[in-house]
């Protein structure tokens, strides 16, 4: 960001493998860090909850590749659905690690899946089964102040992985009880979503899981201190991408067991299994 912030195209093109030099044209390169540093230099650096991490997974041959893209994000001035306007986005993949992106990208309104379609049905009920969690990420803000140390990090933590590291850290058991309070729930009223949460610096705790039996994913968020309305729900969400499905709301008094083992993640040691960039 700060390359960006005062236009070093030159250093930062060393952040680019050099096999996919050819995929960062100058003539396209240059107009988006103008763009970017704009934004940067009359919005400042986006911190805290306004920087974001998400995981998508695709399909290269036999081989599923994981991309984590971190976005930094800027609120607009206007009222609407999606609380925001811009979002710097940086992605990388295992290969060449955390020190080197893969792409880059300024999008307006963003996360925005706008009149995208779906093509997965609503669902009134949840029959989840943890043998067939096949990727995961479990996300905890603590809020402000941020004051808790985790791992290398202060406020905040993610784990996320396959299934073989959903067993190994632990999730897997901590999730089968989850998975049968959500079994007992009936999901009402879909609505559709196409942006993501505004979480408004609130503590709270999320899971993105996907299935291997299941054409949609699940996201399960909990707000545990926020000044917000959703406050005293627990929103569930149906999954045909990440900022696109079918969002459901429970009442947190009327589910107090499921909201307590939700809650119960955030106290326990993760110890190595905490990412490092969450």
């Amino acid at each position: 960001m700060e390359l960006i912030k005062s236009k070093d195209y030159e250093n930062f093109m060393f952040l680019i493998p050099k096999e996919l030099k050819n995929s960062f044209p100058d003539d396209k390169l240059r107009p988006a860090i103008d763009i970017a540093s704009d934004i940067i230099n009359k919005e400042g650096i986006s911190t805290g909850d306004n920087v974001q991490s998400r995981i998508e997974y695709r399909k290269n041959g036999t081989d599923t590749i994981a991309i984590n893209t971190i976005a930094f994000l800027y609120k607009g001035s206007k009222e609407s659905q999606n609380p925001f306007s811009h979002e710097i986005t940086f992605s990388f993949i295992e290969k060449y690690g955390d020190k080197r992106i893969v792409s880059f990208n300024i999008n307006a309104d963003p996360q925005n899946a706008g009149n995208s379609g779906l093509k997965i049905q609503p669902i009134d009920k949840l029959k989840l089964n943890s043998d067939n969690v096949g990727n995961y990420r479990v996300y905890y803000s603590e809020g402000l102040p941020a004051k808790t140390v985790y791992g290398k990090n202060k406020g905040v933590f993610a784990l996320e992985g396959d299934s073989k590291t959903f067993k190994s850290s632990g999730l897997k058991d901590i999730f089968a009880p989850i998975f049968k309070e959500l079994e007992n729930c009936n999901l009402k009223n879909p609505e559709k979503f196409t942006t993501m949460l505004d979480y408004s610096d609130a503590e709270y705790i999320q899971a993105e899981l996907l299935f291997n039996n299941l054409e949609y994913g699940i996201f399960i968020y909990l707000p545990i201190k926020v000044k917000a309305a959703q406050n005293n729900k627990i929103i569930i969400r149906q999954l045909q991408m990440a900022n696109l499905g079918y969002q459901y709301y429970l009442d947190k008094s009327d589910n107090k067991k499921l909201s307590d083992l939700l809650e119960n993640i955030k106290t326990k040691n993760w110890s190595t299994n905490y990412v490092d960039n969450p």
